[in-house]
């Protein structure tokens, strides 16, 4: 199963992807947690109410394991966006997936948009 998940082609199917991107995160001793409808959806008992289009996939990873998470994503098959990261690198990262024209955000540490929640105490507990 890991080499599935290592070999660096993401997959078409936004649900699945989100998952190959945390258990390869995982197998690489990084913390990555989902974020937003993907999470919702992967907690979700009845299907119906879940399945819906999806923009992006959103996570939190701890900053401390910033260098790991930007090898995580190059072995997954991502390209980092670097105007973005070099912006913004400090608080999240967003890395691209020309295959399917999509992006991951990365949050670190914190979730911050409207509100702020520290998520670091949080990411190694389900």
């Amino acid at each position: 199963m890991a080499e599935a998940i290592n070999q660096g082609r993401p997959l078409a199917d936004m649900f699945e992807e989100a998952r190959r991107i945390v258990d390869g995160a995982r197998e690489r001793g990084v913390i990555l947690r989902l974020l937003g409808g993907l999470a919702a959806r992967f907690h979700c008992k009845e299907q119906l109410f879940c399945v819906r289009d999806y923009s992006d996939i959103d996570t939190v990873g701890l900053s401390r394991q910033r260098p790991e998470i930007i090898e995580t994503f190059s072995a997954l098959g991502y390209r980092p966006h670097e105007m973005f990261n070099a912006l913004h690198g400090h608080t999240r990262l967003e890395f691209i997936d020309d295959l399917h024209e999509r992006h991951v955000d990365v949050f670190l540490d914190r979730f911050e948009m409207d509100h702020s929640l520290d998520l670091r105490d949080r990411l190694e507990i389900e």
